[in-house]
């Protein structure tokens, strides 16, 4: 097979799509979805993106740069995909060894990667590159239209009694400084949530654009735990354009009000925005390590998929 390998041009957005969906049925993106993301991205993130050609075909691409969340300037996440028909046959081999050589002058220390337990070709293509396994990630299915809520009558009641309520993102809008805390918020919580290494901040000028101008953003579906106007936890859920579900975000709640059911309520409001609008499916993840959301979601309904494997190969 004669196999070339190319950086991505701004025109390949349509063939990266097609590969991406080919290579992840279950998981479908959209052009404007891959561009967006290349846009909003940290510029201080090296990031490149190769396409391997079969007779000028474009048959598998590797994407690899800085992870924004977790920035060193010499870790890096990888991910390749092949399109099924050109599997086996060196292309993945290819791109990877293309990838080594275009990293090769920033002397990366750490590369990451996943494979779903179920991709058996790619777990074995990503150990026999050094790669070992360094975390699980559920990612956990509500059928919305089998969920009862009746258990769960009066729980809102009940934290209304100790001055917490539940409202939307939306509902907030009155709210002069609503952007400035919701950022606030989230930056302390999520460095409760488990991960390989330190956790970086978003600067707020980033997650304005990652978070607050995505044409993803549900306001109504993005609910928020307030106390005498202070913002004490969050759940949102963000459209999958096209498809018959809702991709859960952050759910969480500060330390100081855990275990008052206000995580379980936000998750029950959620439930029912998705209901009242004839969604049919929410999905979440959560890592394996985190008992308390998994615990949430089990009793929810969430159905357990197969675990998605962080893999690391520690280079230096």
């Amino acid at each position: 097979m004669n196999v070339t390998i190319r950086r991505q041009t701004p025109d390949d957005y349509p063939v990266l799509a097609d590969i991406f969906n080919a290579s992840l049925p279950d998981y479908p993106t959209t052009t404007e979805q891959i561009r967006r993301y290349d846009e909003v991205r940290d510029p201080k993130c090296f990031h490149e993106r190769l396409i391997a050609e079969c007779d000028s075909q474009p048959v598998g691409a590797v994407t690899f740069g800085n992870t924004e969340w977790m920035f060193h300037p010499r870790r890096f996440a990888i991910e390749v995909h092949v399109l099924p028909a050109h599997r086996n046959a060196g292309v993945g081999t290819q791109l990877y060894g293309a990838m080594e050589a275009n990293l090769a002058t920033l002397e990366p220390e750490v590369l990451r990667s996943l494979a779903r337990e179920d991709m058996p070709e790619s777990i074995h293509f990503l150990e026999k590159r050094g790669f070992h396994e360094e975390d699980r990630n559920w990612e956990s299915r509500l059928a919305v239209a089998a969920f009862n809520p009746g258990p769960y009558d009066g729980i809102e009641d009940c934290l209304r009694t100790i001055g917490v309520d539940i409202v939307t993102f939306g509902s907030l809008a009155s709210d002069p400084d609503r952007d400035r805390k919701m950022f606030e918020l989230e930056t302390e919580l999520v460095h409760d949530l488990p991960a390989p290494e330190p956790l970086t901040d978003l600067s707020y000028e980033q997650y304005g654009k990652h978070i607050l101008d995505s044409p993803n953003l549900l306001p109504e579906g993005w609910m928020v735990a307030t106390h005498n106007g202070e913002y004490i936890g969050v759940s949102v859920v963000w459209l999958a354009p096209g498809q018959a579900y809702l991709n859960t975000g952050l759910t969480a709640v500060k330390r100081e009000w855990r275990r008052n059911r206000i995580a379980l309520a936000m998750k029950l409001r959620v439930i029912e925005y998705a209901r009242q609008r004839g969604i049919p499916q929410i999905r979440t993840d959560n890592e394996s390590n985190n008992v308390g959301m998994l615990s949430i979601n089990e009793r929810l309904g969430f159905v357990k998929q197969p675990v998605w494997i962080g893999y690391v190969n520690k280079l230096r």
